[in-house]
C-alpha cells in the first residue's frame, strides 16, 4: 500500500485559537498574503521580468526615458546585481525565454503609455544569462509596443500590441529561434494592446487588455497546434496592463489598469481555471500597479515595482501560493481526519473527489462565502436500518484536518 499524507492546517492554530477563538484565526490565514519584500533599486514601469536558473531579471522599463539596464535579484539574499546592458533601450516589450535564453522582442523606444509618443520597434535580442551577453536576431515583421510573448514548445509567439500610429493590433507571430525566423499565423479575436498572457496545457491565453481608451475583460484562448481561436469566461474586472502566472493548471491576472481615459491602477488578483472555465477573486496586492514585472520561483509570485496613481511603485511583493491554496490529494482513495475544536477526531473513508469537495468547501467558508455547515457521506459505516447516513462539520468547529491517500486497496 503506497501512502502519502500532507496536513492543512491553519498557521499557528494551537497558539493563537484559545485567545482569538476560530473566527479570527481564519482571518488571519488570509489576510496580508501579499508581502512587502522590499524596493526596486531604480524606480521604473513598463519593465518585463524573468527568472532563470533560481535568479530574477529585470529588463529595461521606463523612467524618464527608455531604459537599457539589466538588474539581476537574488531572493535568497535580497540582493541586486547589474548584469550587461541592453543594446537597445525600450520598454513595453515581449519577453520569453527558450532553452535558458531571454528574447526580448519589440517595445517601444518613447514613452510607453503615452500612445502619441510611442515609437515601436521591430528589434529582436536574447540575453544569455551564463555569458553575460547579448546577440542580436531577425526583425519580428511587425514594429509594436504593449506587446506580450510566450514560449511554447520552444517556439515564441507574439500578440497585439500598438503601431506608431497608436492602433491596437491583432497580429500574431511566431518566431523559431533554431532556424531564426518568423511566421505570421491566425490574428486575435480582436485588436489588443498590454493583455496579459499565459500559457497552459499547450494552450496559450489572452487575459484582458485594451483597446481604444477602453479596457477588456475577454479571456481568449489560442491553440498553436490547430492555429485556432476560442473565447472563453470573462474576468470579473476588466483591465489592461496586467501580468500573469500559472501555477499549477491556474493562471493568476494580477494589477492592471481598471480604466482607458487614465491610468487607475488596481491591486486586485483574480484567477482563472481553465479546466472549469472558471474565475474567482483571491487575496489584493499591498500596493496597486500596472506596467510591472512578475516571476514565478518554488511556488511564490513576486511583483516588481511599476506604476501607480501617482508615480512609481518601487515595492517588490511576494505571495507563497503553496500556503495559501492547499495541496489537492493526488491518489485513488483517502482518509479524511477531522479535528473537533474539542479534541475530538473523526476519520471517514472518502474518494478524492469527495475530498475535494470538502477542501473547496473548507477554503470558500474560510474566505466568508457558503454554507456554515458541510455534510460528510458515512459510506461503510452506514450501519443499521438507514438508507444514509451522514455526518455534518460544523465550519466553527473544526480545528485542523488532514488528509492520508491510498491506493491499491479493495473498495
Amino acid at each position: 500500500m503506497n501512502i502519502r499524507s500532507f496536513n492543512v492546517m491553519i498557521l499557528a492554530m494551537f497558539m493563537l485559537f484559545s485567545i482569538f477563538g476560530f473566527h479570527n484565526i481564519a482571518k488571519a490565514a488570509t489576510t496580508n498574503a501579499w508581502i512587502v519584500e522590499g524596493q526596486m533599486p531604480t524606480p521604473k514601469y513598463g519593465q518585463e521580468t524573468v527568472e532563470v536558473n533560481g535568479k530574477i531579471y529585470v529588463f529595461g522599463g521606463y523612467k524618464d526615458a527608455p531604459l537599457n539596464t539589466v538588474e539581476e535579484y537574488d531572493p535568497k539574499t535580497k540582493t541586486w546585481t547589474p548584469k550587461a546592458n541592453m543594446p537597445t533601450a525600450r520598454n513595453a516589450f515581449g519577453l520569453a525565454v527558450v532553452q535558458g535564453k531571454v528574447y526580448i522582442i519589440g517595445g517601444s523606444i518613447g514613452e510607453p503609455y503615452a500612445q502619441s509618443h510611442t515609437t515601436a520597434i521591430s528589434k529582436v535580442e536574447v540575453f544569455d544569462p551564463v555569458t553575460n551577453k547579448w546577440e542580436t536576431k531577425t526583425n519580428m515583421p511587425t514594429s509594436r509596443a504593449w506587446t506580450n510573448a510566450v514560449s511554447v514548445n520552444n517556439k515564441i509567439y507574439v500578440f497585439g500590441g500598438v503601431n506608431n500610429s497608436s492602433l491596437e493590433l491583432n497580429t500574431v507571430e511566431m518566431y523559431d529561434p533554431a532556424t531564426d525566423k518568423w511566421v505570421t499565423k491566425s490574428n486575435m479575436l480582436s485588436g489588443l494592446h498590454a493583455v496579459g498572457l499565459a500559457e497552459y496545457n499547450g494552450k496559450i491565453y489572452i487575459i484582458g487588455g485594451g483597446n481604444n481608451n477602453s479596457v477588456k475583460n475577454t479571456t481568449q484562448e489560442y491553440d498553436p497546434q490547430t492555429d485556432t481561436w476560442v473565447l472563453k469566461a470573462d474576468m470579473p474586472t476588466a483591465r489592461d496592463a496586467l501580468e500573469t502566472i500559472t501555477y499549477k493548471g491556474k493562471i493568476y491576472a494580477i494589477g492592471g489598469i481598471t480604466s482607458g481615459s487614465a491610468a487607475i491602477s488596481t491591486n486586485v488578483v483574480q484567477v482563472y481555471d481553465p479546466g472549469q472555465n472558471k474565475w474567482e477573486t483571491i487575496e489584493s496586492l499591498n500596493n496597486s500597479r500596472y506596467g510591472f514585472g512578475v516571476v514565478l520561483l518554488n511556488g511564490t509570485i513576486y511583483v516588481f515595482g511599476g506604476a501607480n496613481n501617482t508615480g512609481y511603485e518601487t515595492s517588490i511583493e511576494k505571495y507563497n501560493i503553496t500556503t495559501q491554496e492547499p495541496e489537492s490529494p493526488q491518489g485513488e482513495r483517502a482518509i479524511l481526519v477531522v479535528t473537533l475544536d474539542t479534541g475530538l477526531e473523526k476519520e471517514f473513508d472518502l474518494s478524492l473527489s469527495e475530498v475535494r469537495n470538502f477542501i473547496d468547501w473548507y477554503e470558500k467558508k474560510a474566505a466568508g462565502i457558503g454554507p456554515a455547515s458541510y455534510p460528510i457521506d458515512k459510506h461503510k459505516n452506514n450501519i443499521g436500518p438507514f438508507t444514509n447516513r451522514k455526518d455534518y462539520m460544523i465550519f466553527d468547529k473544526i480545528l485542523t484536518y488532514q488528509v492520508n491517500e491510498y491506493s491499491n486497496v479493495q473498495q
